[in-house]
């Protein structure tokens, strides 16, 4: 699970970077603001769909989620 650890503080990064709420930020990609906060700290599983919609609404590259390096 450390990768999904790692992406979900990118998530984080980037969300708090664009000035969204947790709240709000789930709002936007149809998820609970409890299912944005697992997914943050790493907790659960999801797919590429779902890091899709977030790097959309995001308004970056997919590969700035993936990244590992910065």
């Amino acid at each position: 699970m450390k990768g999904y650890k790692k992406i979900g503080e990118k998530i984080k990064f980037y969300r708090k970077q664009k000035g969204f709420s947790g709240i709000e930020f789930a709002k936007l990609c149809h998820i609970s603001s409890l299912t944005l906060k697992q997914i943050e700290n790493g907790e659960i599983v999801y797919d590429m769909e779902t890091l899709e919609v977030f790097a959309n609404i995001l308004d970056i590259p997919l590969p700035c989620l993936l990244d590992f390096e910065n």
